[in-house]
This record gives structure tokens, C-alpha cells and sequence, in this order.
């Protein structure tokens, strides 16, 4: 009697993924899965050796993992990304610019209070910049300065 064999393709967002699965002579699951975009650079392989009966168990992982690593994600698009020097150029723009505001730069850039007022800071950028806009002329802006904002939390 002939090895079982499974032959898998799904192609997802321009990405293809594979898995081959066969049966070995004492019964375990042989499984090779690779994902590729589509100019074909590799974006996973998942290769090894699992007991039948502890198939699900093993996928029921996978998924967890999956679901765990989802809820990590940072909550800003660019977070933990390098500034590319046209950032750099485009946040002294914008932060030099009459109404510029933290929460407008962080929409713009993708990135937390923190990376912008880091930046800012290391570029040498001295502008004291409210965290909202303030609303109508004359009126208070809501928040505070980052600068302000760092005196007020320490004890």
C-alpha cells in the first residue's frame, strides 16, 4: 500500500503557499509548507515531523500563536521602522508650520507621541507643539506641550 500524499496551494494577496504532507512508514505526518510573494522571495517554511494524533493539537497551536502575535501588533503603522531622511525633511516642514500640532504629526507619520517627540528632539527641532489643534482663534490648545507633558508625569 502506497504512502497517503496531500498536495495544498492557496495564493492569497500575492502571496502563493504550499504544503505537502505524506504519511511516513511508522504512521507520522511529513509536512513542508512554504509561502513566497510574488516575486518569489520566501516568507515562511515550515518544515518537520508530527505524531496523526497530534495533528490538531499541533495546529491548534499555530493558530493561538497566530492570534497572539496579531494582538502585539503596534498599534501605529510605523512603529519600529527607521525614519527615512524625506521623513526627516517633511516632520521639520510640518512641525515648523503655523497650527502643526503632535496628533496631527503622529496621523502623518504612523507613529506613537513618543517616537515624534523623539524625533523631534534628535533633529534638534525646538518647536513647542501642543497635542491638538486648538480650536477657533484665541482659543486654549487642548493637551499640553511634549515638553510640559514630560515635567508634569515626573513625581
Amino acid at each position: 500500500m502506497a504512502p497517503e500524499a496531500l498536495a495544498l496551494h492557496l495564493a492569497e494577496q500575492g502571496r502563493t503557499y504550499d504544503l505537502c504532507a505524506d504519511v511516513t512508514d511508522t504512521g507520522d505526518l511529513r509536512v513542508d509548507v512554504v509561502g513566497s510573494d510574488s516575486s518569489g522571495r520566501r516568507l515562511a517554511v515550515l518544515r518537520g515531523t508530527v505524531a496523526g494524533e497530534e495533528l490538531e493539537v499541533v495546529a491548534r497551536m499555530l493558530a493561538s500563536a497566530a492570534k497572539a502575535r496579531q494582538a502585539r501588533r503596534p498599534a501605529h503603522r510605523n512603529a519600529s521602522l527607521r525614519w527615512s531622511s524625506e521623513d526627516d525633511e517633511r516632520l521639520r516642514e510640518l512641525a515648523a508650520a503655523p497650527g502643526a500640532c503632535v496628533s496631527d504629526l503622529m496621523a502623518e507619520f504612523g507613529r506613537s507621541r513618543l517616537a515624534i517627540e523623539m524625533r523631534m528632539a534628535k533633529l534638534g527641532i525646538a518647536a513647542q507643539l501642543p497635542y491638538r489643534r486648538a480650536r477657533g482663534a484665541g482659543a486654549q490648545a487642548e493637551g499640553t506641550t511634549a515638553e510640559a507633558a514630560t515635567q508634569d508625569s515626573d513625581p
